[in-house]
C-alpha cells in the first residue's frame, strides 16, 4: 500500500511524474479524500447500508468530515471497504441506474482528470 510519504518520495526520485498523478481530493475538491468519496454520501451509503443491513441517512452523518468511511466510522466503527464495493459489484444494473448526478459526474471527472495525464 502506497503512503502519502512514499508517494512524494517517489515524485522526489524521478520515480514517478507529479503531473501524472491524480488524487480522488483533486476530482472532488476536497483537502482529503478517498475513493469512496466519488459517491455521493447518499449514494455511498446505499451501498453501505445494503452490505451491512443498515438504515442510516445522510443526517446520521456528522459534519465537518471530509471522507465518507471516516463519516461511517463515527457511528459503526471500522469497518471492510469491500462489503460495500462488493455490494456494487453484485447488483450492478440495479445499483448504477439509481446512482445520482453527483456521483456520474464525479467518475466522469476522474476519468477526464486521468485522460488529461496523458
Amino acid at each position: 500500500m502506497f503512503t502519502l510519504g512514499r508517494v512524494h518520495a517517489a515524485i522526489e526520485s524521478g520515480k514517478l511524474r507529479s503531473d501524472r498523478l491524480v488524487t480522488i481530493g483533486e476530482v472532488i475538491g476536497s483537502r482529503h479524500a478517498d475513493i469512496e468519496d466519488l459517491f455521493s454520501p447518499g449514494d455511498y451509503l446505499t451501498l453501505y447500508n445494503a452490505a451491512y443491513g443498515k438504515t442510516h441517512k445522510v443526517t446520521d452523518l456528522q459534519s465537518g468530515i471530509d471522507r465518507i468511511v471516516k463519516r461511517l466510522e463515527q457511528i459503526d466503527g471500522k469497518f471492510d471497504h469491500w462489503l460495500p464495493a462488493q455490494e456494487l459489484l453484485r447488483s450492478t444494473d440495479k445499483r448504477l441506474r439509481g446512482l445520482s448526478a453527483t456521483t456520474l459526474d464525479n467518475f466522469e471527472n476522474l476519468a477526464r482528470r486521468i485522460n488529461r495525464t496523458l
